[in-house]
């Protein structure tokens, strides 16, 4: 099996971000589950494109940079919709401020792609459109890993 890691990026604080990293471990050891990290995955697409400095694009050649996005763009949806059977999502302060993590679940919902999404606030302070696109809704990491284990556990 082989889940999509989704969450915050572009806005990522460190807290934000490390989960991934943790998660994986997580999953490969206990589930044997692969997982895809769009951030691993986004560095080898700068690395391959020589693209390291494509935010300044943003301003400076704004063409060039809608270019590059657009390949990343295509590169997680392919991840979500060709290579995952399941995505976790971490819904953030650091989601709100980008798009992609919104569209990939949307995506995964047209497709009927399971998606198990924690959220540590208040449910009713979390997107309508987004409760509509997942699967599960968990409050922490634990409890969602009691879920998983019980789900796909051996």
């Amino acid at each position: 099996m082989r889940v999509y890691l989704s969450g915050a990026i572009e806005a990522a604080t460190s807290q934000e971000g490390e989960w991934r990293n943790e998660l994986n471990l997580w999953l490969k050891s206990t589930l044997g589950h692969d997982s895809i990290d769009p951030v691993k995955t986004s560095q080898s697409l700068i690395q391959k494109e020589n693209a390291e400095g494509f935010r300044k694009w943003k301003t400076s050649d704004p063409n060039r940079f809608k270019g590059f996005i657009r390949k990343i763009i295509n590169q997680d949806i392919s991840a979500v919709l060709d290579d995952s059977d399941y995505i976790i999502c971490n819904w953030t302060d650091g989601v709100k401020e980008g798009a992609g993590t919104q569209g990939e679940l949307t995506v995964a919902y047209l497709h009927e792609i399971p998606v198990y999404l924690v959220y540590q606030k208040d449910i009713s302070t979390l997107s309508s459109w987004i409760i509509g696109c997942v699967t599960e809704i968990f409050p922490d990491f634990e409890s969602l890993k009691i879920y998983l284990t019980n789900e796909f556990g051996q």
